[in-house]
């Protein structure tokens, strides 16, 4: 490969890196705050989540670059520049942390009572510590894989906020020349680097044999105790807030975005 092409590809892996860290941090969180939510509420808020992944990338990304672009309605009071790498990660991070959330929470359905009565001392920061986290650890090895995986390859985000990356280069060589084998070598990099990294952090969960049902939210939330519970839930709402309710508000208030994502572009 071009040296330039090294360092798009080192652009990429990054922005994968970074977005695999956040989201799985951001789900992580979410997971903790949804476990110890009744059944009701729990379905509500899991339909949230998946809204937010299934929102269109280039829709969330108008979206920030209407509050945070150069010309952005928030510029005035928050100077944060969204049309960044690190905005890049930020915006893929609110696209994709409901896969982690989704992951941690189906493995902790293996939870039983008598696992968290058996010592009710153990709580807080020690019950993630030595319960939690074990367990769920085959979830976010498997949620962190599809995560970086699904941002390594996004060129959608990059593209708009004009961060080069390696898909983008690509895609300019299949729909500048419609070299589909051409695209196929010089993309080997994406193919190559998500299988290593499976087959690097694959690994088998230990069997955790279930003889009770599961554990309730009630227990679940009174041994995560009240501290964590809540700032999971701030950060929770926080998070449904600017993945989902940002985007949609804006999307509702402004009418079409076609045109105005080509007014975006331009400016940038």
């Amino acid at each position: 490969l071009p040296a330039m092409n090294w360092l798009l590809l080192k652009n990429s892996l990054l922005v994968g890196g970074l977005t695999t860290l956040l989201a799985a941090s951001f789900g992580f969180l979410a997971a903790l705050w949804l476990a110890g939510l009744e059944r009701r509420w729990r379905h509500r808020l899991l339909a949230v989540a998946v809204m937010a992944l299934a929102l269109p990338p280039f829709l969330v990304t108008n979206c920030w670059l209407h509050f945070l672009g150069y010309g952005g309605v928030w510029r005035g009071w928050l100077p944060l520049n969204i049309v960044s790498l690190g905005g890049t990660v930020w915006i893929l991070s609110l696209l994709t942390w409901p896969i982690t959330l989704l992951q941690v929470l189906s493995a902790w359905q293996r939870l039983e009572p008598s696992q968290l009565e058996s010592d009710v001392a153990v709580s807080g920061w020690w019950l993630i510590r030595g319960l939690l986290w074990p367990l769920a650890q085959t979830a976010l090895t498997q949620a962190a894989v599809l995560t970086f995986v699904l941002a390594l390859n996004n060129f959608a985000v990059p593209a708009i906020l004009q961060v080069k990356v390696f898909p983008a280069e690509v895609w300019v060589l299949f729909n500048t020349t419609f070299d589909t084998l051409g695209a196929l070598r010089l993309s080997w990099p994406l193919v190559v680097a998500p299988l290593l990294l499976l087959l690097w952090f694959a690994r088998r969960g230990l069997p955790w044999p279930r003889t009770e049902g599961p554990v309730s939210a009630k227990l679940f939330r009174q041994q995560l105790g009240p501290c964590w519970f809540w700032l999971c839930g701030g950060c929770t709402f926080l998070l449904c807030l600017l993945s989902v309710g940002l985007p949609v508000f804006q999307l509702m208030s402004e009418g079409p975005v076609s045109a105005k994502l080509l007014d975006r572009k331009s400016v940038v």
